[in-house]
C-alpha cells in the first residue's frame, strides 16, 4: 500500500505539470501502465482510474494502454472488470480514433454470462453510440453479417442474435434520438438490409422490424 500511496503523490505531482509531455508525466504514466500487471485489485483499480489522465498525451503508448484495459477486462476480480469496462469508455472518450476497435471489443463482452455485467457493457456500448454513432453501427452491423463456411458459425449467429437484441431493446431509449442525419440513417438501414437478405432466421425478423422503424424516421 505504502507504493500505492507514492504512485498517487506522484501523480499529482504530475497533473500539476504544465508540460503534458513531461519527462514526469512520462514516468508516472509508465509506473501506471505496469499495474495493469499487479495481482493487487487496488492497483488495478488505480491503472484503470488513471490511465485515461495520459492515454491522449502519449501515444506511443496507446496500444499498450489499450491492451492493458482489455486484460483487465478478463481479469478473475468482477469490481477490476467493470472498471476495465468502464475505462474503455473513458479512453473512447479521449481520443475517438479508437471507437471502432473499443466497439468491437465492447460487442464481444456481450457474450459474458453474467447478466449484470452485460448491463454494464450495454450502457458503455450504448455511450459508443452516442460518441460516434455512424462507426458504432458499423461495428454493430458488421456483427450481424458472417460467412456461414467461417469456422465457428453457431458461436457467429450467436453473437449477431445478441447484436440485434441490443439494438432491439436500445431502439427507443438510445438508436432512434441518434438517427437523425444521412450518413447515421444509411449505415444503420443499410446494415440492418444486409442481415434480412442473408439470414432466414428469427434474428432476421427482429432486424427486419428495426429496418422499419429506422426507416420511419425519415
Amino acid at each position: 500500500m505504502d507504493e500505492i500511496r507514492s504512485l498517487k503523490e506522484e501523480i499529482r505531482r504530475a497533473e500539476r505539470n504544465p508540460n503534458k509531455t513531461s519527462s514526469q508525466r512520462r514516468k508516472a504514466y509508465e509506473r501506471v501502465l505496469q499495474l495493469a500487471n499487479s495481482t493487487d485489485v487496488a492497483s488495478k483499480k488505480l491503472a484503470t482510474d488513471t490511465i485515461k489522465d495520459f492515454f491522449a498525451d502519449f501515444p506511443e503508448y496507446q496500444d499498450q494502454a489499450i491492451n492493458a484495459v482489455y486484460d483487465l477486462c478478463e481479469d478473475p476480480d468482477r469490481d477490476t472488470r467493470l472498471a476495465g469496462y468502464n475505462a474503455i469508455a473513458s479512453l473512447s472518450r479521449t481520443d475517438g480514433k479508437w471507437v471502432v476497435r473499443n466497439a468491437d471489443v465492447l460487442v464481444q463482452l456481450l457474450q459474458i454470462d453474467d447478466e449484470n455485467e452485460v448491463a454494464v457493457v450495454k450502457q458503455i456500448l450504448q455511450q459508443h453510440i452516442d460518441l460516434d454513432a455512424t462507426r458504432t453501427f458499423k461495428v454493430l452491423c458488421d456483427q450481424c453479417t458472417f460467412d456461414p463456411d467461417s469456422p465457428h458459425p453457431e458461436e457467429a449467429a450467436r453473437l449477431r442474435n445478441l447484436v440485434i437484441n441490443f439494438l432491439k431493446e436500445r431502439y427507443r431509449p438510445c438508436v432512434s434520438r441518434v438517427v437523425k442525419t444521412d450518413e447515421v440513417w444509411d449505415v444503420l438501414f443499410h446494415g440492418l438490409l444486409k442481415v434480412c437478405c442473408a439470414v432466414g432466421t428469427s434474428s432476421s425478423s427482429s432486424s427486419c422490424a428495426l429496418l422499419g422503424c429506422s426507416s420511419s424516421l425519415f
